[in-house]
């Protein structure tokens, strides 16, 4: 990453406001959205041009919405998906983006959110699309057995898809570097791959139960949290490739954690127990720095957007149900 310092949440409860902050949360500004609606989730490629998904509750309709000015002002681009759930939406170009809907599978834009299509079905056996670039992506998926894992993968932007075995790991948070080095994470495993995919190696990790989430920012160094109990959760750093891990000092034992990512100098940005949202320096520096007065949910999630990063980072914060 060029910085950290763009960042967004939005607030969808008691209204629907979005934040945005151009100093690394050292302030931040309070944006409108429009009226009646709520995110299921955004993506920004720069600090001015993002997509958002917004959910009507009146008349169980999404909408997805473009922005050229960091979200001030919102242009509707397209009805989607009728009433599903939908989330996971990522952009990786000014054209190519995905999102999932919930009991559907994967849809896929190649004109910047203007039309959409299905590019991969899987009901409620498919998990989240996570892609490099504009042609490069993984999708956790199961099979017939609800503990077996299936890592669908794809170098055409999601117009073809080959299927690789991971094993009887079920539904798990995957990360790639490039289109050779991945991860992925299920209650105390941990996998690596070297070869996009085709071939893993098991790691278990000691005293864990929940890892639900990995970061790595490269081929050496990553993240990953543990949410056993809410009093003990702690983060987990590796310095190896993810061989070996040990707990960060820097952010253990900080509540229950929701969502995490980190940039390429090591800026981690974590959201956890009562709304917080947390920053990691790379000198192992833990700073609180919650947007004041923005009515922050007990529980809320983070998407840093773009994975892997480029000069901004969105935080997004949906409330909890």
């Amino acid at each position: 990453a060029i910085d950290s310092l763009h960042a967004w949440f939005m607030h969808n409860s008691p209204e629907h406001h979005l934040f945005r902050t151009n100093d690394g949360g050292v302030s931040w500004e309070q944006l409108m959205i429009t009226a009646g609606y709520y995110f299921r989730d955004l993506s920004f490629i720069s600090p001015e041009k993002g997509w958002a998904i917004v959910h009507h509750f009146e008349t169980n309709s999404n909408k997805m919405l473009m922005t050229a000015d960091g979200g001030e002002t919102w242009d509707t681009l397209a009805d989607i998906a009728g009433g599903l759930n939908v989330f996971g939406l990522q952009f990786r170009s000014e054209t190519h983006g995905w999102f999932l809907a919930f009991n559907e599978g994967i849809y896929r834009t190649q004109d910047g959110g203007v039309t959409w299509e299905l590019c991969l079905s899987g009901g409620a056996y498919i998990g989240q699309a996570f892609f490099i670039d504009a042609q490069r992506g993984w999708v956790p998926t199961l099979g017939s057995d609800p503990e077996f894992s299936i890592l669908f993968s794809t170098v055409d932007g999601g117009t073809s898809w080959i299927a690789d075995t991971l094993g009887n790991y079920g539904f798990g948070s995957i990360y790639f570097l490039d289109e050779e080095r991945g991860w992925f994470v299920r209650d105390d495993k941990i996998l690596r791959t070297v070869n996009g995919g085709a071939a893993w190696t098991e790691t278990t990790v000691p005293g864990a139960f929940g890892l639900s989430r990995v970061v790595f920012i490269d081929s050496l160094t990553g993240w990953t949290y543990d949410n056993t109990l809410e009093e003990t959760s702690y983060m987990l750093i590796s310095t190896d490739g993810g061989v070996t891990w040990e707990k960060d000092h820097a952010a253990s034992k900080t509540g229950y954690f929701y969502d995490m990512d980190f940039d390429d100098s090591g800026t981690g940005w974590l959201v956890g127990s009562s709304g917080k949202i947390l920053k990691r320096s790379p000198k192992d520096l833990l700073t609180d720095i919650t947007a004041p007065e923005s009515g922050m949910p007990k529980k809320a999630f983070l998407h840093a957007f773009p994975n892997p990063f480029s000069s901004e980072l969105a935080i997004v914060l949906p409330t909890a149900a």
